[in-house]
C-alpha cells in the first residue's frame, strides 16, 4: 500500500499525454487508506461510518444513530481536465437502497443535497439492467454522460479497478478492470459543462446488513488545481427588500461568515448566511425601491487563503413583475418518443420565454391532470427555449428535470401557473398528429406563437424536422394560423342555475361581462380544467320551456389582435318533451361531396324549447321497420321554429357551408344512405315516431346533371312529407344546401299584408354620371333582430346578383345596389326583380318582390 499519505508533484506518463495543457507543478491527491482516513487530507462528513481494516477503507457504520446514507468528502480542487482512479470491492448486489456513488468532482461539501458535479455510480437503479454509469448532477437534475453495458453491475460481487478521465474539451471516458487486469467495461461521452470542482468523496446508500461488505482503496485525483488567485465578486443582487445575495468566483473561506465583513448603505447586515461561493445578507432596513444601494466587502478569502482586496457593488431592489398570461409558452410536446426517429428516447416539454425580460422558471408550476410540480431554478433569457425532460439523456439540447410529469401518448392538458395566474395552457391530442406520425418518434409543435390562446388542434401539428422534433430551438412548423372570429363553440345546461360552454380561443377576461344571456343575468364565471371552457352561474334559475339566447358580448376578447366577435346564438333553457308533429324533416344531404359527411336537417314546428337528447335517427326498410338505428346524438337545444342539423362531421359541414350556424349543428352518426332510402326519426325512450320519409333520387330537379353534393330541400312544411313534388334540389345560389337556414326552395308567404320594402325610384342608370347610379331600397321593420338577404334576378328567374351573406339592417334604413353583377360586369338594360328574403329567430321566413328597370346610359 505504501505510506499513508502521498503528496507528489508531476504526472504519470499516461496522464501527461492526456492532460498536455496541465501545469507541470500541479499536485495530485493520493490516499491509500492504510489506517483509514488520513487526517492531513481534511476528510469530513460521516467519518464514523467507515473504518480502516487490512489497509482498506471499509463500510462499518458505528454512528450512535445509524442512517441509511453515509457521505464523506475531501478537498480536491480540479479544473478543466483530470483523471481519477479507485479500487472498489462491493460484495452485494446493488439496489435503490444499496448503491455507491463515487463523487469525482463536487462544487461543495456533500452534506448539501444541492451539490453539483460529476459522480460514478455502481448500479442501484435498474435491477437486472444495473450498469456502471458516469453522471453530471446539478442539484436534483442529473444527466448521463457515459453509461456502460446493462447488467455489468447486476452481480453479487464487484471487485474493480476504475479509472475515469476528462479532457479540457469536456470529453469523458472511463474503464473498469477486474483483479487480473482484464477489461470489464468502458464508455465515453460528452459533458454539458466544463470540469470545475472543490471536493471528491463517496456517497453510499446502504442497509445494516451491508456493513463490512464494501471497501475502497488507492483513491487518486490528478492533477489538483493550484489556486493562487483571490476570489472576485461575480454577482450582487437584491432578492427582495431585506435580502442581498453575493456570488463569488469560487468557494469562500471562514471570513465570509462574519457580519463585520459587509456593509449595505453604510450599515452592517443583521445576519450572514454563507454557502460555498454564495453569501446571503439579511438587512435591518428595507432597501428603497428603485434606488441603487452600495454594498462593501472587506476580508474575503478563498479556501486556499488567497485574500481579496476590498470589493464594492451596487444593488437595486425592484418589486418583481408578476408573470402575465403567455409570458412563457408551451411550444413543443414529445409524448411518445418510441420508436426513435432521430432524438433520444425521452419525453420532453419545451418552453419559450416569450417576454422581453429574463424569467426564473422556479416562479412557475407545471400541472398535468392532478400532478403539479414546481419547475427547476433555471433562468431563461428572453426569446429562448428550454426542453425539460426526466429522461437519462446526455444531450445539451435538453435540461434534465426529474419532476416532468409522465405524458400520456393519447393526450392530456398541460397548464403553466404563476401563483393564481394561468400563464399558458394547452390540451394536446395524438389526433393532432397526421396518421403517418402517430406511432411515435415525432413531437407536437405549436404553429402560431402569436395566437397562443387557440384552444383546439388547429394550432398544433407534427414536427417536420428530420430528427422528429426541435428541442431547445425554434419550431420547424413556425407559421400563421388564419384568424377566425372569436365564438362560442358549444354550450349546455348543467342545471337550472348552471351553464357550461367552450370557446374557440381562451378569453382574456372570462368574467360575466364577456357573455350576454337574454332575460337573465350571469352572476359568476369560472374557468374549467380544459382550455377555453367555462362554467356560468346564473343570477336566476332558467324558466322551464323558455329559450334564452346566449351570445358573446361585444366586450369579449382573447389574445388575437383585431378579432371579430362571432354572433352565433346558442338557445338554452329547460327543454320540454316533444310531441307528435313537433319535429319535421326539412333537408337531406344523402350524397355529399367526397369527405364531407352526410347530414339531415330537422325543424322544430312547435313553440316549445326542444332537446335532441332523446332523439334516435334510423334508416328503415320500405315497410317502415327499422334497419339501422343510432342514438349517439350530441345534445342541442332548439327553440320553436328553429333548425337542427344532425351531421356526421360538423366541422366539415360548417367549412363547406360558411353561413351555417354551428350552434344548430349536432354531431351524430348518420346512417348510410343511398339514392333511395327511408329515414326515421323517433324518441327511443318514449317509443314515439316523429316521421318516416322514403326519398328518391328522382325528387331532385331534373335540370341538374349531377346531384352529388346537392341537398334535397322540402318546399312546404305544411304539405305532405312523402309527396315527391314537395321536394327539390337546393339552389345553386345557396351553394346547393342551406343547413341551419331557411331552405332556398321553400314556399313561404310573400308578406303578411304589411309592405316592409319600397323603391323610391324604380329604375337605375349605372353609368357613373352621378344621376340614379344606385338602386335604393327603403325598409321598415316592427321587430328587432331581423336578417335580410337581397338578390336580383332577371325575368327568367336567373340570378344576376346573389350575395351569400345575410345582412342585419336594423329597424329602418336603406340598402343600395350599384348595378354590378356577380361576374363583375354591369347589368344590361332591361327589367329585373329585387328579391328580399327576411326572417328572425322569432318569425318564419318571408319574401317580397319589387320590379325595377335598368335604363340606358345617357
Amino acid at each position: 500500500m505504501g505510506t499513508a499519505l502521498r503528496w507528489f508533484r508531476g504526472l504519470t506518463l499516461g496522464c501527461m499525454a492526456l492532460l498536455s495543457g496541465a501545469r507541470s507543478d500541479a499536485q495530485s491527491l493520493a490516499e491509500d487508506f492504510a489506517t483509514g482516513f488520513t487526517p492531513g487530507l481534511g476528510w469530513s462528513g460521516d467519518l464514523l461510518a467507515f473504518r480502516g481494516e487490512s489497509g482498506r477503507l471499509v463500510l462499518r457504520d458505528t454512528r450512535p444513530t445509524p442512517a441509511a446514507v453515509a457521505r464523506v468528502w475531501v478537498p480536491a480542487m480540479t479544473r478543466g481536465a483530470g483523471c481519477w482512479s479507485l479500487n472498489v470491492d462491493q460484495r452485494f448486489s446493488p439496489s435503490t437502497t444499496n448503491r455507491v456513488r463515487w463523487w469525482l468532482a463536487a462544487d461543495r461539501p456533500l452534506e448539501s443535497a444541492a451539490a453539483s458535479g460529476f459522480y460514478f455510480q455502481l448500479g442501484g437503479i435498474s435491477g437486472d439492467g444495473d450498469a456502471l454509469e458516469l453522471y453530471y448532477a446539478s442539484g436534483n437534475t442529473t444527466t448521463l454522460v457515459a453509461g456502460g453495458r446493462p447488467g455489468v453491475a447486476a452481480v453479487d460481487r464487484l471487485a474493480l479497478s476504475i479509472r475515469v478521465c476528462a479532457t479540457a474539451d469536456r470529453r469523458w471516458s472511463w474503464s473498469a478492470r477486474d483483479s487480473l487486469g482484464a477489461l470489464v467495461d468502458t464508455a465515453a461521452g460528452s459533458a454539458p459543462v466544463a470540469l470545475a470542482s472543490q471536493y471528491a468523496g463517496f456517497e453510499v446508500a446502504f442497509t445494516s446488513t451491508r456493513n463490512g461488505l464494501l471497501s475502497f482503496d488507492d483513491l487518486r485525483v490528478e492533477p489538483l488545481f493550484r489556486d493562487e488567485s483571490p476570489p472576485t465578486l461575480v454577482l450582487a443582487k437584491a432578492d427582495n427588500a431585506t435580502t442581498v445575495t453575493l456570488v463569488a468566483s469560487e468557494p469562500l473561506g471562514s471570513s465570509a461568515a462574519l457580519v463585520s465583513t459587509y456593509s449595505v448603505a453604510g450599515r452592517a447586515p443583521v445576519s450572514v448566511l454563507p454557502k460555498g461561493d454564495t453569501v446571503r445578507l439579511m438587512l435591518a432596513r428595507d432597501l428603497e425601491s428603485g434606488v441603487a444601494t452600495e454594498v462593501r466587502i472587506a476580508g474575503w478569502q478563498d479556501l486556499a487563503g488567497n485574500p481579496a482586496p476590498p470589493l464594492t457593488a451596487s444593488v437595486t431592489f425592484s418589486p418583481p413583475r408578476p408573470l402575465a398570461a403567455y409570458d412563457v409558452l408551451i411550444t413543443e410536446i414529445m409524448a411518445d418518443p418510441t420508436p426513435v426517429v432521430g432524438l433520444p428516447d425521452a419525453e420532453y416539454v419545451e418552453l419559450l420565454n416569450a417576454s422581453a425580460t429574463a424569467i426564473d422558471l422556479a416562479e412557475l408550476t407545471l400541472r398535468s391532470g392532478t400532478t403539479s410540480v414546481r419547475l427547476p431554478n433555471v433562468s431563461l433569457a428572453p426569446k429562448t427555449y428550454v426542453a425539460l425532460t426526466k429522461g437519462e439523456v446526455a444531450d445539451p439540447r435538453f435540461t434534465r428535470f426529474a419532476g416532468v410529469p409522465t405524458l400520456s401518448n393519447s393526450g392530456g392538458t398541460l397548464t403553466l401557473l404563476s401563483g393564481g395566474t394561468v400563464v399558458d395552457e394547452v390540451a394536446y391530442r395524438d389526433t393532432h398528429l397526421p396518421t403517418g406520425k402517430r406511432d411515435g418518434g415525432y413531437s407536437l409543435e405549436r404553429i402560431d406563437l402569436a395566437q397562443p390562446c387557440i384552444v383546439d388542434g388547429q394550432n398544433w401539428t407534427a414536427s417536420t424536422a428530420l430528427a422528429g422534433g426541435t428541442p431547445g430551438a425554434a419550431n420547424s412548423v413556425n407559421g400563421n394560423v388564419e384568424v377566425r372570429d372569436l365564438r362560442i363553440t358549444a354550450a349546455r345546461v348543467v342545471d337550472s342555475m348552471t351553464i357550461e360552454l367552450s370557446t374557440n380561443r381562451g378569453l382574456s377576461v372570462p368574467g360575466p361581462g364577456a357573455f350576454a344571456l337574454s332575460d337573465n343575468g350571469i352572476a359568476t364565471v369560472m374557468r374549467l380544467e380544459s382550455p377555453g371552457t367555462y362554467r356560468l352561474t346564473l343570477a336566476a334559475p332558467l324558466p322551464p320551456g323558455a329559450a334564452l339566447a346566449l351570445t358573446l358580448a361585444a366586450a369579449a376578447t382573447s389574445c388575437s389582435v383585431g378579432e371579430l366577435i362571432g354572433r352565433d346564438t346558442f338557445y338554452l333553457g329547460i327543454a320540454e318533451r316533444a310531441a307528435p308533429g313537433d319535429w319535421e324533416i326539412n333537408e337531406i344531404m344523402y350524397d355529399p361531396l367526397a369527405g364531407q359527411g352526410r347530414w339531415i336537417e330537422l325543424v322544430n314546428r312547435s313553440s316549445k324549447l326542444l332537446s335532441s337528447n332523446e332523439l334516435q335517427l334510423a334508416r328503415a326498410l320500405s315497410d317502415g321497420s327499422v334497419d339501422q338505428a343510432f342514438r349517439d346524438i350530441e345534445e342541442v337545444l332548439v327553440p320553436g321554429g328553429g333548425y337542427l342539423v344532425l351531421a356526421a362531421d360538423p366541422e366539415k359541414l360548417t367549412a363547406r357551408f360558411p353561413n351555417a350556424r354551428p350552434s344548430a349543428v349536432a354531431k351524430a352518426t348518420v346512417p348510410t344512405l343511398g339514392e333511395r332510402d327511408c329515414i326515421v326519426l323517433q324518441d327511443a325512450v318514449a317509443e314515439l315516431r316523429y316521421f318516416l320519409v322514403c326519398y328518391d333520387k328522382s325528387w331532385h330537379n331534373r335540370a341538374y346533371a349531377k346531384t352529388d353534393g346537392v341537398s334535397l330541400e322540402r318546399v312546404d312544411l305544411d304539405a305532405a312529407v312523402q309527396d315527391g313534388s314537395n321536394w327539390t334540389s337546393a339552389s345553386s345560389t345557396s351553394g346547393f344546401g342551406t343547413p341551419t337556414l331557411p331552405n332556398s326552395q321553400a314556399r313561404v308567404a310573400t308578406n303578411d299584408g304589411v309592405t316592409r320594402f319600397s323603391l323610391p325610384r324604380e329604375r337605375i342608370s349605372p353609368d357613373g354620371d352621378g344621376f340614379e347610379d344606385l338602386l335604393s331600397v327603403d325598409y321598415n321593420f316592427t321587430e328587432p333582430g331581423v336578417l335580410v338577404r337581397f338578390s336580383v334576378v332577371d325575368l327568367q328567374g336567373r340570378a344576376v346578383y346573389a350575395p351569400s351573406e345575410d345582412v342585419a339592417p336594423g329597424l329602418a334604413g336603406s340598402w343600395t345596389w350599384d348595378g354590378v353583377t356577380d361576374d363583375g360586369g354591369v347589368a344590361a338594360v332591361g327589367t329585373y326583380v329585387l328579391r328580399a328574403e327576411y326572417f328572425s329567430p322569432d318569425t318564419p321566413a318571408r319574401r317580397e318582390f319589387l320590379a325595377f328597370s335598368v335604363v340606358a346610359r345617357r
